[in-house]
């Protein structure tokens, strides 16, 4: 797994909600549900101790092959919001957010990019 986000209070939830990422995963797109899921809470555990000794509960697996973004070595890089057309911004999963292409990323790059709009109204 190579991103984990906590949206528990995103959804008010008293008990922990996350939301575990893993990119350019083929070697574990084949696994089932269940062995995903222990696969995960597995390694949580392991690198995180306050979730030593927690349960999961319930578990939703979405696998999307496709979905997140990649280069090939020494391709161009990602973009970020600001481009060199006055008033012209861009936003998606694709630019550079410091994430990978997930939905977590695109919603770091719209702020990002709503930032540089506002910063552009005022100046």
């Amino acid at each position: 797994m190579h991103w984990v986000f906590d949206k528990s209070r995103i959804f008010s939830e008293a008990s922990g909600h996350l939301s575990i990422v893993s990119s350019g995963a083929d070697a574990i797109l084949r696994l089932g549900n269940a062995e995903l899921t222990a696969l995960a809470a597995d390694q949580l555990r392991r690198e995180i101790p306050a979730m030593r000794g927690l349960q999961v509960r319930r578990s939703v697996v979405v696998r999307e092959p496709r979905a997140t973004f990649s280069l090939e070595p020494n391709g161009p890089p990602r973009p970020g919001s600001r481009t060199p057309v006055r008033g012209f911004f861009l936003a998606g999963d694709w630019t550079d957010t410091g994430l990978p292409g997930t939905i977590e990323g695109a919603v770091r790059s719209g702020h990002a990019a709503a930032d540089a709009v506002l910063a552009l109204a005022s100046a």
